[in-house]
């Protein structure tokens, strides 16, 4: 699924909660597991923020936030329009 304004914010658990973190996430071409790139988005985003920083988890990761801090040139202009598929 490529994230659009309908779905960039919505997290990747289901609607009974139940998350995959071994569901492949392609970003820019690169394929890991969800697990892989939320552990790749806490190490990037959590340098330098110091003891106050609270990791990110499976159930509150959204494609937004992957898009963003991953999504490259693809996350143009900040539209809403990326390239995280899942």
């Amino acid at each position: 699924m490529r994230i659009n304004e309908i779905n960039q914010f919505q997290p990747f658990a289901q609607g009974d909660g139940v998350v995959d973190p071994d569901m492949t996430v392609v970003i820019d071409g690169i394929g890991m597991s969800l697990a892989e790139w939320l552990e790749e988005f806490n190490y990037s985003r959590g340098i330098g923020q110091g003891v106050g920083w609270m990791p990110y988890t499976l159930h509150e990761i959204t494609r937004d936030d992957l898009a963003t801090e991953f999504g490259g040139f693809e996350f143009d202009a900040w539209d809403g329009i990326g390239q995280v598929i899942v």
